[in-house]
Parts: C-alpha cells; structure tokens; sequence
C-alpha cells in the first residue's frame, strides 16, 4: 500500500478518535492505574527508554512524562499530524522506526492497538525491524484485540482500519527468534475508587468462573478466551 493510500485511509482518524479534541499526551485515572499494572515492574529504575510505535494522542507519553519524568520516550506514528502535534508539545516523535543506533536502544518497545492494522508480513517485518532496537533484556509490550475468543470481535470489528485477527499460535507460526507470552485484559482492579474496586472484583471472578465453565466444556480452549484484547510480552530467545 502507498503513502497516499495510507494518508486516505486515516485522513479522518484524529477526529474519529476524538483526539483532536484534547491536548497532546492527556490520560484519565483509568489509564494511569492501567499504564501503572502494565508498566510499573519494567521501569524499576526509572530512567528506562521507552519507544512506542503508534502513540496516537500520546497518553503513555504524558503518562510517562509525570510518573517517570528521567524516563526517556520516543514515538513513532505514520499520521504526520500526530507526529506534529507530539513534536509541538515537547515530545520527539518519527514517522519511521530510528535506525539502530547506541543512543536508540530500548528497554522496551510498546505497541497499544498496533498490529492488528497490518498484515501478516507486515507484522513479520516489523519484529524484525524492531529486533536490532532492543537492548539485550528489551521486550515488546503489544496490546491487540483478542482474536483467540469472541470477546474480541466488538474490538476488531470495530475499527474499519483493522486487517489481521492476531493470536498467540498465529503469530507464532512467522516470528520463530520471539519467545511470546500471552496474557488476557489486565484491568487492574483498583481505579482510585472503593466502589470501582468492588465492581471490578466481581466482574473479575464471574469472568474467570464464566471462562473456567466454557474452557471446560469446550476444551481445549486458551485461558485468554474471554478477553476482549488480549496483552502479548516478547522477548528474544
């Protein structure tokens, strides 16, 4: 696909998304404890850099820039609006991946709704893109819509953009040098807010005894399959 392709296809996507209707880099308190669950084990020193590919309105970076402000971020994105808005606000964003470079490798390269938008060989590519940009211990965080279960189809079909249905056993069939775990949602169940805390922890038991009851009558069937995206973390073998 060209670039003037590519441009068509997310001419309208910030206003879609709304993004253009808040600063650069805002996130809620959803986020904030989400980005916290997900991230907080990884960034132990807090100096750790960070490269996402697909920021959009940048809540991770600004997330990043007042949890871990000696965290260094760097976002790529191919919507040359958003790398101008992400550039405006203090924040250095590419539209191509950097080349490998000493003072470009990362402790871990993210990708929040990323790789669902490509193909398969696509996808195949950009590990191996990515590979040489990671640190020795680096990891990639992906989050994507579960293409293991049902759950994820509101998700995936949701988005006119969406091209591949991705699963653990998919994706492991083209990226042999990755050793990928796959996790479920990961809604953490504290949100700032007792009552929240309390729905969340029902919600959280009826859908592990709901996935347990189907898994069981259905079987074999992976223990993400209830999620409604699903949370891969690879790393090289």
């Amino acid at each position: 696909m060209s670039t003037r392709e590519i441009n068509n296809i997310y001419a309208s996507y910030e206003s879609w998304k709304q993004w253009d209707q808040i600063p650069f880099g805002t996130y809620n308190k959803k986020q904030h404890y989400y980005f916290r669950k997900l991230l907080s084990k990884r960034l132990k020193r807090g100096n750790e850099t960070i490269l996402e590919i697909g920021f959009g309105n940048g809540s991770l970076a600004g997330w990043l820039r007042d949890t871990y402000p000696s965290a260094q971020w760097i976002g790529v994105e191919i919507q040359e609006p958003l790398v101008t808005k992400a550039i405006a606000s203090g924040y250095e964003s590419l539209t191509n991946l950097p080349r490998p470079r000493v003072n470009h490798s990362f402790d871990a390269v993210v990708a929040f709704d990323v790789l669902e938008h490509l193909n398969d060989l696509e996808i195949r590519d950009l590990f191996a893109d990515i590979l040489p940009l990671l640190k020795e211990n680096g990891v990639v965080i992906a989050r994507v819509p579960n293409g293991e279960g049902p759950m994820g189809l509101p998700n995936q079909n949701g988005d006119p953009t969406h091209v591949t249905n991705i699963s653990l056993s998919r994706l492991s069939a083209y990226l042999p040098a990755w050793r990928i775990e796959c996790q479920g949602d990961l809604r953490p169940l504290w949100e700032g807010k007792l009552s929240s805390c309390i729905r969340n922890f029902i919600r959280a038991c009826v859908r592990e005894i709901l996935a347990s009851l189907i898994r069981f009558a259905f079987a074999p069937q992976p223990r993400t399959l209830l999620a409604s995206n699903i949370h891969l973390i690879l790393s090289r073998k």
